[in-house]
């Protein structure tokens, strides 16, 4: 359950008071999902049947039951002291759990914190399990739940006995198991799985053992002192022999029939007689009977047992394959002995006391393996040459083709057009600098829109104005499209659209390459501050200049309901629109009421239906937020003919908004690290999906009115990046990784953590913006970082939260992408860092929200 082995769709209910937030989806075991457990609709009291249902989907073996209540980040007050165990096997039949005492409830929780194992013993082999609270006063029950097993690989399905003078006395050795579990629908014999096959080999003689849970007896007067039993297995296996665990006198016949199909039986030869068994005894009367089958193949094994005592008693049946296969001495004849040298030579053979003879492989595994290592040492021959070759043949090929190799840079002009220069081999040369850049190999562009010129060039040349040659254009020289502004009002799901990407997104390693100082701890604010370098800096940019870039690949666009097949689709006959409440270049956002959807949803559509960048992009949003499911990232529901993102409204909007709006919220420490705490939870749920959002900030983290936080905007490959938010190498290199999510999510941290105030670097142009970036990656000084700023008391314990808090966000901006830590490692430390936050202080005045 913890590990998500077993998926939501595996765990259902009898009843939930709520399916979103205290669903059985939820009670997964030291997870705070939504409200972290499943509460039954109805409060619990004697006689009630509410329960939780773990469906395996194929056969397990249930050794443990791990219990807990529910904790809800310290809001919960509901566990379960006491349950039941219900489990399926075969058939529609629901079986009662009674352990080896012969209880049948459970001792469960004492708190809501505090998880508590509870070992099966005898385990439960089923396909289904039901935990059923139980309390004898009325009270509210949430569970959260674990199991503990493995998968069934033994295959025994069932056995069938008779309970027939099983009865002494006060005793009763019966199969009490195999009665609760019978599968046979009443009557004798008793059809299913019980003490037979519970893993449990009796240590103490019947007379001597305080229990009956751990034989099985019958008397001769009833029973005229013959027993039989029947095996069925889920397949047809190879058994080399069976144990019988038994109490009995040594004197008892013992004959074995196999089937395959059940209707025909054959005897395997090992007939009831004491030179045909292997007696291993433990103690007087206490022994083990051990059967050979000689790897005979059979799905049904039916034992008879004829014994002369007045009792006769079986704890535990094992059946083995696999094993050496003892065979039955015999005289060779002429043909045998002609080969027996060769055999002698590679099997080595022991003679027990019963004259049974073991064949064992002695020297043949020996030259086993040195014909393998032989064969190993060959092909890795093969495997070298075949690289020489090839190696070869690249070498004269690449020299053939060197001169027409040349280097294309695309960058744009202060009036908005396109600037395309190619630079030849010998340009190269003379100037190696250029590969310190973001630029493309001409040969190695593959589904660029753009025009690549090719042939022998000789001299440089642009298609669209003459340049130096001598002298590439730097990275200053590319102009990029302005953002928009920092308080528009396009909406909390609009997102600034794609763009033509001006660096590449894959780019090899020789080119991206550049000159590298020897590793250095990571620079603090403290010590690189604005004022310490004593650098002049210009005023707050304008709303035009905070520079936002594209990081999408360029692929000529195919038709969208190709690439919407695998995406869930929304009749536009089933939506509503109402008001808009945001609006972008090339999107517009609307609140709808969509058929089946029991929230507040929203709808993101296009302007322009015919702009197929915008198209790719919206595309791309909603096949990665399709996959998606976790509570702090968006919910998608859909899209329709138009290509109209159906979403969740979030009823406060965006993070940046929402904390301008409220000044409480703002001026609150552990609401503003409670916010941030969310947002890396969500990011850590990308990380596990291995999927970049590319452009975190708080503008894409949108606010309901518990303060519960998501993710929006999650595009993939085809985000829009914003400058101030970008990692260094993701500026420079264009290279985008987690770690640079990691980058971006500090920065956000630190503006959230100031109340969404100021604007991350606001002293800094673009062009300053770059410049920065190229320092932090080559780490030379000076280098400029964001400042923290603290009106708590340097003795207070939240001076000291705050100062560990900030730590950890500095470690977020280390220039060595490999020392920033994960968001597994920022999400555990904010959560422990906030244990004590009240959501219900944090929330006493009310949060507006959106219109509706």
């Amino acid at each position: 359950m913890e590990s998500e082995d077993i998926g939501d769709d595996q765990i259902t209910a009898s009843s939930s008071f709520d399916y979103e937030s205290v669903g059985p989806q939820n009670a997964r075991i030291r997870t705070e999902k939504a409200s972290g457990a499943w509460c039954p609709k109805l409060q619990i009291r004697n006689g009630s049947y509410e329960f939780i249902q773990v469906n395996f989907n194929q056969t397990q073996i249930i050794r443990g039951i791990e219990t807990q209540g529910r904790y809800g980040n310290g809001t919960g007050r509901e566990f379960a002291p006491q349950y039941l165990i219900d489990y399926w096997r075969t058939g529609n039949t629901w079986v009662r759990y009674r352990n080896r005492t012969g209880h049948q409830l459970m001792t469960g929780n004492f708190d809501t914190v505090t998880a508590v194992l509870r070992s099966l013993d005898p385990p439960i082999i089923g396909a289904k399990i039901r935990l059923v609270p139980f309390s004898l006063q009325t009270r509210t029950i949430c569970m959260r739940i674990e199991i503990h097993g493995c998968g069934y690989e033994d295959g025994l399905v069932s056995y069938t006995l008779s309970n027939i003078g099983s009865k002494n006395g006060a005793k009763d050795f019966s199969d009490k198991f195999l009665i609760e579990a019978n599968e046979s629908k009443g009557g004798d014999p008793k059809k299913g799985l019980g003490l037979l096959f519970d893993g449990n080999i009796a240590e103490t003689t019947p007379n001597t053992s305080n229990k009956s849970f751990d034989w099985i007896g019958w008397n001769r007067t009833e029973t005229g002192g013959s027993v039989e039993i029947l095996f069925e297995f889920d397949r047809t296996k190879n058994f080399t022999d069976i144990e019988l665990n038994v109490f009995g006198s040594p004197k008892t016949k013992v004959a074995v029939d196999l089937s395959t199909n059940g209707q025909i039986y054959y005897n395997s030869n090992s007939i009831a007689s004491k030179t045909g068994i292997d007696l291993k005894v433990k103690s007087p009367g206490l022994y083990t009977i051990q059967l050979p089958l000689f790897s005979t193949r059979a799905r049904y094994i039916r034992i008879g047992l004829q014994f002369e005592d007045e009792w006769f008693y079986i704890s535990e049946v094992n059946f083995n394959t696999g094993k050496n296969i003892s065979i039955v001495k015999t005289e060779l004849s002429l043909k045998e002995q002609a080969g027996s040298l060769l055999k002698s030579a590679l099997l080595s053979k022991t003679i027990d006391e019963n004259g049974t003879e073991e064949v064992h492989l002695f020297s043949l595994y020996y030259i086993l393996i040195a014909v393998l290592v032989l064969l190993f040492i060959f092909l890795c021959l093969i495997f070298c040459i075949l690289i020489f070759v090839q190696r070869s043949h690249t070498k004269k090929k690449s020299s053939s083709s060197n001169s027409s190799k040349c280097v294309l840079v695309t960058s744009l002009k202060s009036n908005g057009m396109p600037r395309h220069i190619i630079h030849s081999n010998a340009s190269l040369n003379r100037h190696p600098e250029i590969f310190h850049g973001n630029f493309y190999i001409a040969d190695q562009l593959n589904g660029s829109t753009q025009k690549i010129l090719g042939g022998n060039t000789t001299s440089s040349r642009s298609t669209s104005e003459s340049f130096n040659k001598d002298k590439p254009p730097s990275l200053l020289d590319i102009h990029f499209p302005p953002p928009p502004s920092y308080n528009s009002s396009d909406g909390v799901y609009s997102e600034p659209p794609p763009t033509t990407p001006l660096l590449a997104n894959s780019i090899p390693s020789s080119i991206r390459s550049f000159p590298r100082k020897p590793k250095v701890p990571p620079r603090r604010a403290s010590h690189e501050s604005l004022a310490r370098q004593n650098r002049t800096l210009p005023s707050r940019p304008t709303e035009s200049s905070e520079l936002h870039y594209a990081a999408t690949n360029i692929s000529f666009a195919t038709k969208s309901s190709d690439q919407l097949a695998q995406i869930p689709q929304v009749s536009k006959h089933l939506i509503n629109r109402r008001q808009k409440i945001g609006e972008g270049k090339f999107t517009v956002i609307h609140i709808c009421d969509c058929l089946g959807v029991n929230r507040p949803t929203c709808i993101k559509s296009l302007k322009d239906s015919d702009n197929e960048a915008a198209k790719k992009a919206l595309i791309s949003e909603a096949k990665i937020l399709s996959a998606m499911d976790h509570p702090n990232i968006i919910k998608f529901y859909g899209v329709d003919e138009d290509l109209g993102l159906v979403l969740e409204c979030m009823s406060c909007g965006s993070v940046r908004d929402f904390l301008q709006r409220e000044p409480h919220i703002k001026s609150d420490h552990k609401s503003l690290v409670h916010i941030c705490t969310q947002i890396s939870s969500g990011m850590k749920y990308l990380e596990e999906r291995r999927i970049v959002h590319g452009h975190l900030s708080p503008r894409n983290c949108l606010v309901e009115k518990n303060l519960h936080v998501k993710i929006a905007s999650t595009r993939g490959p085809n985000h829009h990046a914003q400058l101030r938010y970008s990692a260094p190498e993701s500026i420079i290199l264009n290279a985008w990784s987690h770690k640079s999510d990691v980058w971006s999510f500090g920065v956000s941290a630190w503006e959230i953590l100031h109340g969404c105030d100021t604007t991350p670097f606001s002293g800094l142009s673009n062009a300053e913006l770059i410049e920065n970036a190229q320092n932090i990656l080559n780490r030379i000084s000076p280098t400029i970082c964001l400042e923290f700023q603290s009106n708590f008391h340097k003795e207070s314990s939240e001076w000291k939260s705050w100062n560990e808090t900030m730590e950890l966000i500095k470690e977020c901006w280390n220039s060595d992408t490999s020392s920033r830590p994960n968001f597994l490692e920022v999400q555990l430390f904010l959560t422990r860092k906030n244990m004590d936050f009240s959501l219900n202080r944090a929330l006493s005045n009310t949060i507006p929200q959106l219109p509706k």
